[in-house]
Parts: structure tokens; C-alpha cells; sequence
């Protein structure tokens, strides 16, 4: 679209939800793991057990990488071995698979024990991503650049840690730049009160100081469940 112009509502919301897609498939906070394997001397093996990094890893062009992924994930390439779900895993199945890197999202919990102990002993790398709650959160799951200056810490970002860190960076700046030109695109326009909602049973919806929130804004929008107290707040019909 020509920024500046006018654009009818259904465009613009047709908008939105594609900034969504791409963006949510980075929606899934980092924290600390055992250290990498040692340098890989073939191509990952790659277990994904969050949706959200299997879109990126199709984002990158890299989806062949992937040898297994966990229960609902539409954007896995078929067919894919499925090895459960986050709390009820099939270590047996995913073992079978041959893992070099096994990537998923936690929350405060952490990553299942076993999962760690398996890690701990060297038969796989076990990268976890917690949920990020802005868009730059997002990109440096993607490709971070402070790491190319800090070598005292192992590499974290999905680019660098898979060996393609040109993929990771360019899917980085095209999502960027296509949100700066969103921004731009409504800057000047009304802002509809909008309830983005994630979930139907119950009614859950994107509150504040989350992704979803933060790309209402970018399209334009003033997020109807601002006032919130919590990231995902529910309500009743």
C-alpha cells in the first residue's frame, strides 16, 4: 500500500492479522541452559516443541532441519514424528529421532526434568525460550547481534545457534521493516478499540505489555483489554 492512503477497515485488519502470523511465530522467552554441543560436524537434527519456533524455522527456509515436533503444531511440515505434548512428552519417541538440539518454550517452571537430565548428559542441546513481550524481545530470539562481539557467552539466538545466521538475520529485518511500514501506514488514522482474542473456551485475549498489544498498536489500534491486570486476562460472554 502507498502510505497515506486511505485503507478500508477490513484491509486493515487483514493487515493486522498478517503481522500476527509472522510475528507470533517468534512468541515463545529465553533462559539458561546447559552450555552447546560442540561444533556440529553435519547439519542440525532439531526437535521443536513450540509451534511458534517451528514458524520461524520455516520463516528461515530451514524446516528440513526438523526431525520431530510436539502435538497441534500447524506449521510443522508433514509428516513429522510427534512426540507428545510439553507435559506429557514421549521420551522414548524423541530420543528415537536423533537429536541434536531439542528447542522449546517455559515458562516458570522450566524445562521437564528429564529433559534436562538427558541435556545434562550430552544427548542433546536443550534451548529454552520463555515467552517475549515485545517485538525486539522477538528479533533477538531470531538473530541477536551483541553476540557477535561477546564471545564469553555461548550463542543463544536460533541463527547463529544453527549455523544460519544470514537466514535468521534477513527473516530479522523483513519483519522489521514490514512492521515500520504498518506503523507508518496508520500513523494518522483513528484507533478502533480492538479485543484481540487467543483463546474462545474460555474467552482469553492479548492484554498489556505483550506482543499482541504491542502490534495493535503498530496497526493502528487501541488495545481493548489495556486496562488488564495480567498478559492473557479471561472473560465471560
Amino acid at each position: 500500500p502507498v502510505l497515506g492512503r486511505q485503507v478500508n477497515p477490513a484491509t486493515r485488519w487483514a493487515v493486522l492479522v498478517a503481522g500476527s502470523v509472522i510475528l507470533c511465530a517468534g512468541c515463545d522467552q529465553r533462559t539458561s541452559a546447559p552450555p552447546l554441543l560442540p561444533q556440529l560436524k553435519s547439519e542440525p537434527r532439531i526437535v521443536s516443541l513450540a509451534p511458534a519456533i517451528t514458524q520461524i524455522l520455516v520463516d528461515m527456509g530451514v524446516s528440513d532441519l526438523l526431525v520431530a515436533v510436539a502435538q497441534n503444531d500447524s506449521a510443522a511440515p508433514s509428516p513429522l514424528p510427534v512426540v507428545g505434548n510439553y507435559v506429557d512428552l514421549d521420551i522414548e519417541s524423541l530420543l528415537a529421532t536423533a537429536p541434536t538440539h531439542v528447542l522449546m518454550m517455559t515458562g516458570k517452571e522450566g524445562a521437564p526434568k528429564r529433559l534436562t537430565e538427558l541435556a545434562a548428559a550430552g544427548r542433546f542441546a536443550l534451548m529454552t525460550y520463555p515467552s517475549p513481550q515485545s517485538v525486539e524481545d522477538v528479533a533477538r530470539t531470531l538473530y541477536d547481534e551483541a553476540e557477535d562481539t561477546d564471545s564469553t557467552s555461548s550463542t543463544r539466538s536460533l541463527g547463529p545457534l544453527l549455523g544460519k545466521a544470514e537466514q535468521a538475520r534477513k527473516v530479522k529485518d523483513q519483519m522489521l521493516i514490514g512492521l515500520d511500514r504498518l506503523r507508518a501506514l496508520f500513523a494518522d488514522m483513528s484507533k478502533p478499540k480492538v479485543l484481540m482474542v487467543i483463546g474462545t473456551n474460555p474467552i482469553m485475549a492479548s492484554g498489556p505489555d505483550t506482543v499482541h498489544d504491542q502490534l495493535l498498536e503498530t496497526a493502528g489500534a487501541s488495545n481493548a483489554a489495556a486496562s488488564a491486570t495480567v498478559g492473557a486476562p479471561t472473560y465471560d460472554r
